[in-house]
């Protein structure tokens, strides 16, 4: 059994930022995990979103979109 570690990051946020999850993707850079989640309480309701690195490529799974504050990519 192959066992699997997380790198965890907490915030208290109005929101989770693209900034944010390029933080967590260093992180997972520097020790080498393959999956990064951020969770943020500061928000009206819990937020979270994940980062993977796996194979030397970082993937941002997809974002809900809050129409207030479009993403820039």
């Amino acid at each position: 059994m192959r066992m699997s570690r997380i790198f965890e990051e907490y915030k208290a946020l109005s929101e989770i930022a693209k900034i944010h999850e390029q933080q967590a993707l260093s992180y997972l850079k520097a020790t080498g995990l393959e999956l990064a989640i951020v969770i943020n309480f500061g928000a009206g309701k819990v937020q979270s979103s994940g980062v993977v690195f796996k194979n030397g490529k970082p993937n941002f799974p997809s974002r809900p979109v809050n129409p207030r504050h479009p993403q820039k990519d």
